[in-house]
């Protein structure tokens, strides 16, 4: 008995890359010029902040604006970020989980098609140490929209003093 297999270009899994037309993840950063990630492995950076006074989250994304082969550009910008809680002894209140990427540029190594930056702030419910988490989603959606690309993990670490 004999089973044919063969490696074909339309079965790679990649979290840098879709196959079919070049898309990769955004690129994010917490500072404007600072540190990027690309991708799920992410970054993470780690601040202080005193209880109930909010904190402020910058994040600066830029994207490669591809969508699947011919398909039509979407109306939404090409990267949308969703913050949440990920650990922590008490709640978190974002004034936006869902904040808008406001078209910026941004300063990078390359240039991308398209550079922009979200802000929203973050208030605690108790004093602790809490893990926040951002996802980065181009055009192809939530968790790719299905493939194993395109989207990029952020952590901040806040550190809440009473």
């Amino acid at each position: 008995m004999a089973v044919p297999a063969h490696l074909d270009a339309r079965w790679e899994i990649s979290p840098f890359s879709d196959v079919g037309i070049g898309n990769t993840p955004p690129l994010i950063s917490f500072e404007e010029g600072g540190p990027s990630a690309q991708g799920p492995r992410g970054i993470s950076i780690a601040i202080e902040t005193t209880l109930r006074n909010p904190v402020t989250l910058n994040l600066w994304a830029a994207d490669d604006a591809k969508t699947f082969q011919g398909g039509k550009l979407p109306d939404t910008p090409p990267v949308t970020v969703t913050w949440g809680k990920f650990r922590g002894p008490g709640a978190v209140k974002f004034s936006n989980s869902k904040p808008a990427v406001e078209k910026a540029n941004g300063k990078w190594k390359t240039t991308p098609a398209f550079s922009g930056k979200a802000t929203t702030t973050a208030t605690f419910s108790e004093p602790g140490e809490y893990v926040l988490r951002v996802v980065a989603n181009d055009w192809s959606g939530d968790g790719g929209g299905g493939f194993q690309c395109c989207w990029t993990n952020g952590q901040v670490k806040v550190s809440v003093k009473p």
